[in-house]
């Protein structure tokens, strides 16, 4: 039978109150079971098929692209603000008010492979019913019909993405190659540097003499820590005396204007600023010396400019395409009747700048 909703009492809050003089066995005899049975059973009631009736199984979408790709492009074009029509103008026009880097540099991820392009441009087929409605597409699917009408998408996508990233890019690389530039110069034109590292030069050579580490003619930048590191014996009188503090005494004495060194190389300030990845610094064994010395590594940083001339030749390159499919009649500037294609326009500029911007 079914459950009543009353709330029991406890037993020993009943002495004094009205339930304790209720006896509820009087009125249970009372009761006609049977009818509160029939009244009050569980039943659930059976819900009738109409004659005829079938039961229509829900359509799901119509999916063609890789599942875990479209699930992560639907989450992607979730946070667009305008719809897949938008977008599409957007990518036409290259309107930078609409789509900013992060969404070009996101778009750029989600590509139909060449497998799946001609199962979007055939979609139709997938739809029983015929209607031609992109509504019935899976969200990612929605967008890449869309996008696959476009001529060369991916380049104009690809590239677009490198225009957005390419004065940043170029500006960073020219202010960190002219920091390097300058601070070479300093360091290489400086006559209180070059008389300091004589001194040093000359104390090493002094003290290594007999040894394969004696008459150097050079030694790494980074030896002023091995300076530092070598103590005198103690029977001068001057306790933890080094041949820095040697080497100083000396200088102050016979060479005091060379003192004025960190003078030289106030320029070095903008150096500080230099990302360390394009300054590596890697050890080199020396098989005469039979140790390792230390040596600024600058493949990084030219590793950076070679992408940028890269970069720079895709858009060259793309740009010549273009204009044999303008020549052949292959391609409509304003795009189609819909949209206002600024690709060629906006590219063509761009090449024109790239040069002096690099180089």
């Amino acid at each position: 039978m079914k459950a009543a909703s009353l709330t029991k009492m406890p037993a020993r809050l009943l002495k004094g109150t009205v339930w304790a003089k209720v006896d509820y066995h009087k009125a249970e005899m009372k009761l006609d079971y049977d009818d509160l049975q029939l009244i009050f059973a569980d039943i659930k009631p059976v819900k009738k098929k109409k004659e005829g009736e079938v039961k229509k199984k829900k359509e799901g979408p119509i999916e063609i692209i890789d599942p875990k790709m479209a699930n992560n492009c639907s989450i992607f074009l979730s946070r667009f603000k305008v719809d897949y029509d938008g977008i599409i103008a957007a990518i036409y026009s290259m309107d930078e008010e609409i789509l900013n880097e992060e969404q070009v540099e996101g778009l750029c991820k989600y590509f139909p492979t060449a497998e799946e392009v001609p199962e979007l441009q055939n979609w139709e087929a997938r739809d029983p019913s015929g209607s031609g409605d992109e509504k019935k597409l899976g969200q990612a699917e929605q967008y890449m019909v869309k996008l696959i009408r476009m001529q060369r998408y991916d380049q104009r996508l690809l590239l677009w993405n490198i225009k957005l990233k390419f004065q940043e890019q170029t500006e960073f690389l020219i202010n960190q190659l002219e920091a390097v530039i300058m601070s070479c110069r300093v360091i290489k034109h400086s006559k209180k540097f070059r008389t300091l590292l004589e001194y040093i030069l000359a104390l090493g050579n002094v003290l290594n003499a007999g040894s394969f580490r004696g008459n150097a003619s050079a030694v790494c930048i980074d030896v002023m820590k091995n300076v530092k590191d070598c103590k005198s014996n103690g029977l001068h009188g001057k306790k933890d005396y080094t041949l820095m503090h040697f080497m100083m005494d000396t200088i102050k004495e016979k060479d005091p204007e060379v003192l004025e060194v960190i003078e030289d190389m106030l320029p070095l300030e903008a150096a500080k600023k230099v990302s360390c990845k394009l300054l590596q610094l890697r050890r080199v064994w020396n098989t005469r010396a039979a140790n390792f010395y230390t040596q600024v590594d600058f493949n990084y940083l030219e590793t950076e400019c070679r992408k940028v001339a890269k970069d720079v030749s895709a858009i060259e390159k793309e740009l010549a395409v273009w204009e044999k499919l303008k020549k052949g009649g292959g391609i409509n500037e304003t795009g189609t009747w819909k949209y206002q294609d600024n690709f060629l326009s906006v590219m063509e500029k761009v090449s024109a700048h790239a040069p002096a911007a690099c180089f």
